[in-house]
């Protein structure tokens, strides 16, 4: 693995740090500008038409669009309430660029996302953005081989930084609790 673990862990530190200041600016900024702003809920929309719907009322109503407050204690984040901030950022681009909730549509989304943190100075070879690039892309790759998501996106995502992410999804797939193989 790594050859010295205090210098990476602080450099992860502080990449996740970054990423949830920028995440926040994102969501604030995008709140200010579709005048509302989220909410966590468990039961939020889990389809790209409810997800319109439910924007649709938000943007009629100005009350805010719920988000999934779901598996948010081990994101790349490091506070849930980053997470629900980028589930709230996400999902307005998904609406935005009427990209559905398919491989197609969540990798549209994703890059969209990269393209954004590019912009900001965070180029690929930056931890925050192999953070980010694992928590869309790699978890979206991850979703394909095994039809859920990562249980720790935090360990998933260091393990795609440390060792790529084909090897991280195989890691985190013999992790699962159960696995049905046909």
């Amino acid at each position: 693995m790594n050859a010295n673990p205090t210098f990476y862990s602080s450099r992860l530190g502080t990449a996740r740090q970054h990423l949830t200041e920028f995440v926040m600016i994102q969501a604030n900024g995008l709140a200010e500008f579709v005048e509302f702003g989220w909410k966590p809920d468990p039961e939020a929309p889990s389809t790209f038409d409810d997800l319109h719907r439910e924007y649709c009322w938000s943007s009629t109503f100005k009350t805010d669009l719920p988000v999934s407050s779901l598996h948010s204690d081990t994101t790349i984040y490091v506070t849930p309430e980053a997470n629900y901030a980028m589930r709230f950022w996400h999902d307005v681009t998904h609406v935005r660029l009427m990209a559905d909730f398919d491989v197609d549509g969540e990798l549209e989304v994703a890059v969209a996302h990269l393209d954004v943190l590019r912009a900001w100075g965070f180029g690929p070879e930056t931890f925050e953005h192999k953070l980010l690039h694992a928590d869309t892309i790699g978890q979206l790759y991850f979703s394909l081989v095994t039809g859920t998501f990562p249980v720790d996106q935090l360990r998933f995502a260091e393990a795609c930084i440390e060792l790529g992410t084909a090897e991280a999804i195989e890691r985190e797939r013999l992790a699962l609790p159960t696995l049905e193989l046909n």
